[in-house]
């Protein structure tokens, strides 16, 4: 990445081909960020999605994996939706996780524009983030779409 670069969005698995990021490569793209004092933010939306090898039947990698990161979530960001896994995508249902103090500065923006969750749609993420029976059933529906592609 260039010198300039600020912030780093990363997508795994990727949209539209589902690549996913490996641990080293995670890694390697953390190392890069810091060099450069850049914000590394992970777009993890599809990570119950993987499809492929070691990814088919196992979890997919988080920026914010020990193995990746370590304990040092400095200018790390994981963002999650619930858009894919458990059908949100219209309530822009999502989270985020890692750098305590550019997650503050986050929220206080985000309080600041008006741009809060209502606490229905909280309540919904909160019973949806705690349900893997649905998560394995959509799962499904996605891999047999997938096969009929």
């Amino acid at each position: 990445w260039p010198a300039h670069t600020r912030l780093v969005w990363l997508n795994s698995p990727g949209n539209p081909d589902g690549r996913v990021l490996g641990v080293d490569e995670l890694r390697a793209a953390i190392a890069r960020a810091r060099e450069l004092g850049a914000v590394i933010a992970s777009d993890e939306c599809y990570a119950e999605l993987g499809w492929e090898g070691e990814w088919a039947s196992g979890p997919t990698p988080s920026i914010l994996d020990a193995r990746v990161v370590g304990d040092d979530h400095a200018g790390v960001l994981a963002l999650y939706s619930l858009s894919k896994q458990s059908n949100l995508a219209g309530y822009r249902a999502a989270l985020v996780a890692g750098d305590r103090e550019l997650i503050a500065r986050l929220i206080r923006v985000r309080k600041h524009a008006g741009l809060l969750p209502p606490a229905p749609l909280q309540h919904a993420m909160t019973v949806a983030l705690g349900d893997d029976a649905h998560v394995r059933a959509q799962r499904e529906l996605y891999r047999a779409r997938r096969q009929t592609l």
